[in-house]
C-alpha cells in the first residue's frame, strides 16, 4: 500500500493514516525459538520465533500518521495482524488456547470466552485445535487467525506499530 497505513477506530471505522516519518520494519535475520514456559513461547520482538509447526515474525516500526475516515465496513484478521505498540505489555507469549480464556474481540467492545466466541464465529471445530493464543503480560491479543483484541488495536494516537505474521511452515 505505499505510504498509506490502515487501521480501525474506536467506533470500528476504516481509517487510512499517511505514514509521515517511518523507521523501516526492522527484523532480524535469526529464528529463535523463544524461552519456552510451560506449553507457551515467548516471542522475540523484534525477530522470528518458533511454535511448534508455526513461524511468528515479529517487527516493529515508528511512524507519525495523520488519519482521515475513510470507510465503516468491519475488517476481519489475516496471517498478518498490526498491533499498538503503547497498548501490548511486553513480554509477549503464543500459546494454543486453554479452557476459561476470555479476550475482548475487536468490533464487540466487551469480554467474551473464547470458546463462546469460536463458537459464535462458526469455526469448526478441527479448526479450533488449530488456533493459537497471542498474549502480553496482562491480555490476550490476537486469536490467529480470527480476530485481535479491541484493547491492542491501531487507533488515531499510535505511534509505535508491532506487526505479527504467523506462517504455518509444516503446511
Amino acid at each position: 500500500y505505499g505510504n498509506l497505513i490502515f487501521a480501525v477506530s474506536q467506533t470500528n471505522e476504516i481509517m487510512v493514516g499517511q505514514v509521515a516519518q517511518a523507521i523501516p520494519w526492522r527484523t532480524p535475520s535469526y529464528v529463535s525459538s523463544g524461552t519456552q514456559t510451560g506449553e507457551s513461547v515467548q516471542l522475540e520482538i523484534p525477530g522470528r520465533t518458533r511454535f511448534g509447526g508455526y513461524l511468528i515474525e515479529a517487527t516493529v516500526c515508528t511512524i507519525n500518521l495523520r488519519f482521515e475516515i475513510r470507510d465503516s465496513k468491519f475488517r476481519a484478521s489475516s496471517p498478518v495482524e498490526r498491533f499498538d505498540l503503547e497498548k501490548v505489555k511486553l513480554p509477549l507469549q503464543v500459546r494454543s488456547r486453554q479452557a476459561g480464556d476470555r479476550f475482548v474481540p475487536l468490533g464487540l467492545g466487551r469480554e467474551k470466552k473464547l470458546g463462546k466466541f469460536l463458537t459464535a464465529q462458526r469455526v469448526p471445530r478441527e479448526e479450533r485445535k488449530k488456533v493459537l493464543v497471542v498474549s502480553d503480560s496482562e491480555k490476550i491479543i490476537w486469536v490467529w487467525p480470527i480476530r485481535i483484541s479491541e484493547q491492542a488495536k491501531i487507533s488515531a494516537g499510535t505511534r509505535r506499530i508491532l506487526q505479527l505474521q504467523i506462517t504455518d511452515v509444516e503446511s
